[in-house]
């Protein structure tokens, strides 16, 4: 990781005259070894000056050993553990000076030249820089953003010297919008990692963020008006992690063609995120893009579940009321294919003779196709994911280079579309998320 900046000067540690030893003062007949003792020194004045200071590199850190006289002196941690060891030296010399003893003042000027030395080998721990990263997520109750951060934390403890935070968006944009800002505005994050709610409307504080020199991620989508364009369009994205969307939905779609080849008419019912999200309607209209292009595919009712197994249960139940012959449902997540397998079961429904397609490769999914009940799932990698943006992020903090698009389905465990003849070939592929 990335050191403080480091002062070029030596500190410096003027002897004082020993003074004469008062009469009856005790003899101190040796001292510990210079090296050890100046070990605990370091040790001492270290734990002392490495306190919270705050993330920015250049921040003040005003200290009670970094004083001098009545100003306070804005140091670098590593000049401070010098100021610190200098001053608790020339504190014990005081010290040692007014009971007496030439020996034990000439160990503390021995002792001084050790602590320097020690301070130097112990430099590239202490000075090392602790970033702190921001992950803002669509909803923290969501089991695919709590996998996505499970990837960040997973990394940042890999890395050793990274904090990070989580805000909840509860699926609200204007909410995630103002976290944005709000988080930029207090100044204790030096980086951000963002799985949008509004891929369109947030292009505004992440330009804020750019603005403000801080790297910023975008997961499991990218960020601006064309969501099938991964590369970075809105000044202050660094990176986009993510899966091309349409492509995936597309995907899904043809799969449903060829399960629908000898039925006439196959009857399909969508289910959808929320349609007011760019991203879900980007995935909607893909998905009739390809089957309306079919006489034989009948599209009977499209369903909003928003990522949630119990709305997805109402949602189905209501729509079986009005379709009770179906054939397929085509939904972008497993989550929702929860709700509907629950229902379709409590209408008497057969799921195995049903086509069931889901997104996410969640482990549910990744179970249900292996049992034979669900037939594909998109997969998404969001563990992995987390790890990519955090890592990428970092990397631009510590001024390394770094890719600016991250594309899942290139690196990925597993193909993009996953159904039984691709789990069969990897047995031990599980999924990264639970649902």
């Amino acid at each position: 990781m990335r050191s403080d900046r480091m002062s070029s000067r030596n500190s410096s540690y003027t002897a004082v005259e020993p003074r004469p030893r008062l009469a009856g003062a005790p003899s101190w007949p040796s001292l510990a070894p210079d090296f050890v003792l100046a070990f605990f020194v370091v040790l001492g004045a270290t734990s002392y000056s490495l306190q919270p200071h705050g993330s920015a590199v250049d921040r003040p850190l005003n200290n009670q050993c970094a004083r001098t006289g009545k100003a306070k002196i804005p140091v670098s941690k590593f000049q401070l553990h010098k100021v610190c060891i200098m001053t608790t030296l020339r504190r014990l010399e005081g010290s040692f000076a007014f009971v007496g003893g030439d020996a034990i003042m000439n160990s503390l000027q021995r002792l001084a030249a050790s602590a320097a030395v020690l301070t130097f080998a112990l430099s590239g721990t202490a000075a090392a820089k602790d970033w702190k990263v921001a992950f803002f997520a669509s909803s923290a109750q969501n089991g695919f953003n709590q996998a996505v951060y499970e990837g960040v934390e997973k990394k940042a403890k890999e890395l050793g010297n990274i904090e990070t935070a989580i805000y909840d968006g509860q699926f609200d944009a204007a909410r995630q919008y103002s976290q944005i800002e709000d988080v930029l505005a207090g100044g204790q994050f030096d980086a951000f990692i963002v799985v949008p709610n509004d891929t369109v409307g947030i292009a505004g504080a992440v330009e804020q963020v750019g603005a403000a020199g801080k790297p910023l991620a975008t997961a499991l989508f990218p960020i601006g008006p064309d969501l099938s364009k991964l590369e970075p369009q809105v000044p202050g994205v660094t990176a986009t992690v993510a899966s091309p969307p349409a492509d995936g939905a597309r995907a899904q779609a043809e799969d449903v063609v060829e399960f629908c080849a000898e039925r006439d008419p196959c009857k399909v019912v969508i289910m959808i995120g929320q349609r007011i999200y760019p991203f879900d309607n980007l995935r909607y209209e893909a998905y009739r893009a390809v089957l309306d292009k079919h006489a034989n595919i009948k599209v009977v009712a499209t369903g909003e579940g928003n990522y949630d197994p119990d709305k997805s249960l109402t949602v189905m139940q209501d729509i079986l009321q009005a379709n009770n012959d179906i054939d397929v449902v085509l939904s972008n997540a497993d989550q929702h294919l929860i709700g509907v397998e629950i229902a379709l079961e409590a209408a008497g429904k057969s799921v195995a003779d049903l086509y069931l397609s889901g997104g996410g490769a969640a482990s549910v999914a990744i179970e249900a196709i292996r049992e034979g009940r669900w037939d594909v799932t998109l997969a998404h990698f969001p563990v992995s994911m987390g790890e990519y943006a955090l890592d990428t992020v970092v990397k631009v903090l510590e001024g390394k280079d770094a890719p600016t698009v991250i594309n899942m389905d290139e690196v990925g465990p597993v193909p993009a579309l996953i159904d039984a003849a691709v789990l069969k070939e990897h047995p031990d592929f599980k999924g990264e998320w639970a649902q």
